[in-house]
């Protein structure tokens, strides 16, 4: 959530005053529910980027580690370091930004 900017959804469970602040967690949440849904979809794809780019600099290092290391030469971009992603996910990378497994394959 701090990732998005929505640190007033945050609730602590030992709270005094907990119900009234879920009540208004959930206020929220309704009113401003199509904001928040792209804020989650735009974090999860910078999230699915960062992993990918975490994979290129995991290979480098073991590359300049262990040189003898065979590495194959078949990545073609960053996002081939990620699984295969399920549907919504490629639906989400499409919306925001990112490419589908059926663009990386090609």
């Amino acid at each position: 959530m701090r990732e998005r900017g929505h640190l007033e959804l945050l609730v602590n469970v030992t709270d005094a005053e907990l119900e009234p602040k879920l009540f208004d967690v959930l206020r929220k949440l309704h009113k401003e529910r199509q904001a928040i849904s792209e804020a989650i979809g735009r974090t999860v794809v910078k999230n699915i980027k960062v992993m990918a780019q975490m994979g290129v600099q995991f290979e480098q290092y073991v590359q300049r580690r262990y040189p003898e290391f065979p590495i194959p030469n078949s990545r073609v971009n960053s996002e081939n370091y990620v699984p295969p992603l399920s549907e919504s996910l490629q639906k989400l990378m499409e919306i925001y930004g990112g490419t589908t497994d059926s663009q990386r394959t090609s």
